[in-house]
């Protein structure tokens, strides 16, 4: 049956696949550098502006937000700018069926990676094998019916996603799958702990404002 999951995977590929067609190759991959670059420029100009900020703020919630949402609006426009009298110098060579078909691959690629980034996230957040494995690799290379749960178990698109993991795992030198570490399952434990005594202590204040507000009427009333 066709998921949700399914509707995202087909639309990401769709769209970066056209959008790889549009612009040719060229253009896409310049405005994937572009785009790349602009979030590097914008992390180096963060702690500049930070501190700039600093000086006439005092809320540091505040400040790291402004500070952020300036450094990147900064660098977007800067690398926008570039990436657009790059394309303008170089459009003689835009635009042709070889710039776009190869455009339409590299699109696809891109959104075929994005994915099956996003099919590992769900895959390990829905598969309680995850933890039984010992390593990244046994747990891709495992069988799908002990693999899978949740979404990923009906979904159309989670055999391909499968094949091309394992496709892809195996190319991967050994030493970068070793220094690729399983998450423990107490590991997602304590994170579910932690938002649990988070969530707890919220209501304990709650429970306070509540009764404290009940002690001024009742003064109120006297």
């Amino acid at each position: 049956m066709i998921t949700f999951f399914d509707i995202t995977i087909f639309a990401i590929i769709t769209l970066f696949s056209f959008f790889g067609l549009y612009q040719g190759i060229i253009g896409f991959l310049t405005r994937i550098l572009g785009f790349i670059t602009s979030i590097m420029l914008g992390y180096f100009l963060y702690p500049y502006i930070s501190e700039l900020i600093g000086k006439y703020m005092d809320n540091e919630v505040i400040r790291i937000i402004i500070a952020g949402v300036i450094s990147y609006v900064i660098s977007l426009i800067l690398c926008v700018f570039i990436v657009y009298k790059f394309l303008a110098i170089i459009s003689f060579m835009r635009n042709g069926f070889i710039d776009r078909f190869l455009g339409l691959l590299a699109g696809f690629a891109v959104g075929t990676t994005i994915s099956l980034v996003l099919f590992f996230i769900t895959m390990i957040f829905t598969s309680e094998n995850y933890f039984k494995s010992k390593s990244l690799k046994d747990f891709v290379v495992s069988s799908k019916q002990s693999k899978y749960g949740g979404v990923l178990k009906v979904s159309i698109t989670t055999d391909y996603l499968d094949e091309l993991s394992k496709n892809i795992i195996v190319i991967i030198p050994n030493k970068t799958l070793k220094s690729i570490e399983i998450f423990e399952n107490k590991d997602l434990n304590d994170f579910k702990n932690s938002l649990k005594k988070s969530s707890d202590s919220n209501d304990d204040k709650d429970i306070f404002s509540q009764e404290l507000q009940d002690e001024l009427s009742n003064i109120d009333d006297e």
